[in-house]
């Protein structure tokens, strides 16, 4: 029986704030080149590929994470072509020592951060998710939900 999916998380893309700038930046120049009616339309071929570079490279990046919380598990996804699977179960998480939320002042502003995790050596970060101190919440909740499996689900 597949367990029903409580939440499926994506780096955000406040994180990718710089690149975004800086295709944002990149047009304006273009533009500003384009009122002066320069001609050179080679700028124009180089500014558009820089555009593209950034975006892509924003969204490919933001695209080869994927986490997916369960009842009993998370499930790290890393990769898009080659993949690489990672599943954490919430009854060893019981246990862990650390349960965290790092945000830097900018990610604050931004309401985004990234969650560490660890038991004992073991560890793993979720990165750059919306809302983290909610998302530790619930993670808070499915680990001690799964410390008494035997109590009634709420």
């Amino acid at each position: 029986m597949e367990e029903e999916v409580l939440l499926n998380l994506r780096q955000t893309r406040k994180a990718f704030i710089i690149e975004y700038g800086c295709a944002l930046l990149i047009a304006v120049l273009l533009f500003l080149i384009y009122l002066t009616k320069n001609p050179i339309m080679m700028i124009y071929y180089i500014g558009f590929v820089l555009i593209a570079l950034c975006i892509a490279s924003a969204e490919l990046h933001r695209a080869m994470t994927k986490y997916t919380m369960m009842e009993s598990k998370l499930v790290i996804m890393h990769g898009i072509f080659k993949q690489t699977k990672k599943t954490v179960y919430f009854h060893p998480l019981g246990f862990a020592t650390h349960l965290n939320v790092k945000q830097t002042r900018l990610q604050r502003l931004l309401k985004y951060g990234t969650i560490y995790l660890k038991e004992g050596t073991e560890g793993f970060q979720i990165k750059d998710v919306n809302n983290p101190h909610k998302v530790l919440d619930k993670i808070e909740e499915r680990v001690e939900a799964n410390k008494h499996p035997h109590k009634k689900k709420k």
